[in-house]
């Protein structure tokens, strides 16, 4: 499974349109295949490589995530008379963001801000759902090492594929992430709501929103056409294992017939000494 995770401070704007756009091409390359006029056994591959990729978004500030607690003070049969500790609110996706995917056809308004440790949850989830058919699949091939793959001893705490920064936030601040990633990039996106303060107005979303388009569109085509390198890899060292075994069991048939030959001409010259012998 190829996770790709989206990231900025608050997960409030730029990183949730880029996984709305990501979900939307991987929707519209399912449609694709599926009306594809080319070999069904071709559109069945294509269609497994897009539902073995998982996208999401999360913010690198977890503070960000959540406003301030409610200052306004609780009825006591509420906070049974003590101060009122009420649990700080967790903000949502910024509205302009929302309209402006919305201009696309892309829904993003039931998306929510996420902290690490939320995100984290939500994968393990998504690669438990995939890990029995995954085995299933993988006991009937060869066993051996994909070149492509990490191993889990060189990262252990790896939960992302690709992690994909759209702002200039700190070290620090990204390290969390980073270190949990097997690849990185960063992409330089103008933050519209400061685009907005500074004369652009509403109009900075629609075109951060299309800037962050294609960025994804162009992703997301990397994404499958690695995976398509990475099966076409695999297969090619199935077929080659194949081979050998093949090859394998034409070796011991060959010996074996031999061992029938001297087997049957060793016992033909024990008879025909016994025959001397015997006259």
């Amino acid at each position: 499974m190829t996770k790709v995770v989206f990231a900025c401070k608050s997960n409030s704007c730029r990183s949730q349109m880029a996984e709305g756009w990501a979900k939307r091409w991987i929707q519209d390359r399912k449609a694709s295949a599926s009306t594809s006029t080319s070999a069904s056994t071709v559109a069945m591959e294509e269609r497994d490589l897009l539902e073995d990729i998982v996208v999401a978004s999360v913010a690198l500030d977890a503070a960000s995530v959540f406003g301030a607690a409610a200052s306004s003070s609780c009825s006591e049969t509420t906070c049974c008379g003590d101060r009122c500790e009420t649990v700080a609110e967790r903000k949502l996706v910024k509205s302009m963001a929302v309209q402006a995917m919305s201009l696309d056809g892309v829904d993003i308004s039931t998306h929510v801000p996420k902290t690490v440790e939320e995100l984290a949850a939500s994968l393990a989830s998504s690669s438990s759902s995939s890990t029995t058919k995954t085995h299933a699949l993988r006991k009937q091939e060869p066993h051996f090492q994909n070149k492509h793959e990490p191993e889990n001893s060189q990262h252990g705490d790896m939960m992302m594929d690709k992690l994909i920064v759209l702002c200039s936030c700190g070290d620090e601040m990204k390290s969390q992430l980073v270190r949990r990633s097997v690849s990185v990039e960063e992409w330089n996106v103008d933050a519209p709501t400061a685009a907005a303060q500074s004369g652009e107005g509403a109009s900075a979303y629609r075109r951060v929103s299309q800037d962050i388009r294609l960025k994804v569109d162009t992703l997301m085509e990397q994404i499958v056409n690695e995976k398509k390198q990475q099966q076409q890899h695999m297969q090619h060292m199935q077929q080659q294992h194949e081979l050998r075994i093949e090859r394998e069991r034409e070796h011991q048939q060959v010996n074996i017939a031999m061992e029938d030959v001297l087997t049957s001409e060793a016992a033909g010259a024990v008879l025909s000494g016994k025959e001397i012998v015997g006259n």
